[in-house]
This record gives structure tokens, C-alpha cells and sequence, in this order.
């Protein structure tokens, strides 16, 4: 659960791909510039390990959770029980307990949303600037439907978790924005040994906001 969004990162970075000083018909892998992509040893790497990771882990992993996620919902309510009285709560309640019972398939856009982020980590890259800007639009859209379907519930603890979710969200989506300033003003100056004081403040409040958060 914890190293899978990691996983998903080492699974794309086999493919990632960049061309190389003009050249288009051959791109180059790009941790390692040596290695032409899809071409002898990387084609045996990519499609003997890669396209297995893809799917055991990248797809395999959320899916195979998911299912029996659904399945014991399914036997909980043909057996006219709550989840947490069936067989397999343990193992699998890790994934839905936050949620209600209406949304226990809410961690399937949870690991939607690790690889996206992974993806566009991985392969964004040859973007440049808009690799930051991309993932900007996709924690937007994340926080709206995760404001509009408020999938932790009405209690006590639902409302805490959702709370914490959307701030948790919002300054992600303000360290992004930071880090597009950044791009526009490298170490917050205008030019070299001149800095913006609004720069360096926005440093300091977004990465004091980043710590409180975590506390």
C-alpha cells in the first residue's frame, strides 16, 4: 500500500522514451541515453519485465483490491450484515472503512489519481513547463469531486477526514502553483543577487502550511 505509488513510478519509467539531438526515428531511454528504446536489450527489458509490472502492479494491485472490496460489500449485504461483520474485513478494510458505505469503491480514484501522478512524474518530463501545469488542472479536478461527492461521510470522523482530504488537496494544489513561479523566477530573483520579496514569501508560507498540515 505504501510503496505501490513508487512502484508505479520504477513500472513507467522502463518506457519513458526522449529524443536525442533531432533524432525522431530513434529515441533513446532516458534514464540511459546509451540504450535505444524498444530496440535489443531495452525491447527485452520492456516486454519481458515492464508490460508484466504494468499488469500485476500498475493495474493488477487496485483492480485485484478492488474486486474484493466489492465482494465482500456483496456478501455483507446478502447476508444482511454490516462489512465490518464479514469475513475478510480485516484484510481488505483498509480500503474502504474511511468511506461510506455508498462510495466503498472511493479508493479506486485514490490509486486513479497515484497514477496519474506517476505517469505524468514519469512522462511529463519531455513537457517541461507543462508537466507542472498538467498536474495542476489534475488535482483541480480532483478536488471538486471530492468536494461534490464528499465520499468520507456525514459523522464526526467523515467530516474530519474530509476536511483533512481538501486541505490536504488545496495545498498541494498551492505548492504546484509555487512551483510554476518558480519556474518563471528561478531562486526568486529577477536577476542574479536581486530577490522578490513576495517570491520568498510564498516559499516560506506554503512550505510552513506543508508542515502544520502534516502535524
Amino acid at each position: 500500500y505504501l510503496i505501490w505509488p513508487g512502484m508505479c513510478s520504477e513500472t513507467f519509467a522502463i518506457f519513458a522514451c526522449e529524443s536525442v539531438c533531432g533524432d525522431a526515428s530513434r529515441s533513446r531511454l532516458r534514464i540511459d541515453l546509451t540504450e535505444f528504446c524498444f530496440e535489443g536489450r531495452h525491447a527485452a527489458y520492456a516486454y519481458g519485465l515492464g508490460l508484466p509490472m504494468l499488469f500485476l502492479y500498475v493495474v493488477g494491485l487496485p483492480v485485484g483490491a478492488l474486486i474484493m472490496v466489492w465482494r465482500l460489500h456483496r456478501r455483507a449485504v446478502r447476508k444482511n450484515k454490516a462489512a465490518h461483520e464479514c469475513k475478510g474485513h480485516s484484510t481488505w478494510g483498509l480500503f474502504y472503512t474511511a468511506f461510506r458505505d455508498e462510495t466503498w469503491w472511493w479508493e479506486g480514484t485514490v490509486a486513479l489519481r497515484k497514477i496519474g501522478v506517476a505517469s505524468i512524474g514519469v512522462f511529463g518530463a519531455a513537457m517541461e513547463e507543462m508537466q507542472v501545469s498538467l498536474t495542476v488542472v489534475l488535482i483541480f479536478l480532483i478536488i471538486l469531486l471530492t468536494a461534490v461527492m464528499r465520499p468520507y461521510g456525514e459523522n464526526r470522523n467523515g467530516k474530519l477526514l474530509q476536511k483533512i482530504e481538501v486541505s490536504t488537496l488545496c495545498l498541494l494544489f498551492l505548492t504546484l502553483w509555487a512551483a510554476s513561479v518558480f519556474s518563471i523566477y528561478p531562486r526568486c530573483e529577477i536577476r542574479e543577487g536581486v530577490s522578490l520579496w513576495w517570491c520568498d514569501m510564498i516559499s516560506v508560507i506554503i512550505g510552513v502550511a506543508d508542515v502544520v498540515l502534516i502535524v
